[in-house]
């Protein structure tokens, strides 16, 4: 999983090659979210 960008101690991860369709996942400490691509 590449990741995408790294700022105010956010991480921003892609997934392209999971089981689900390409989406993205944020990540600040214990708080995380994902957004699928269509």
């Amino acid at each position: 999983m590449p990741e995408i960008s790294l700022f105010y101690g956010i991480r921003v991860t892609m997934y392209y090659d999971d089981h689900n369709s390409p989406h993205f996942h944020a990540e600040l400490g214990i708080i995380k979210g994902w957004e699928a691509i269509e």
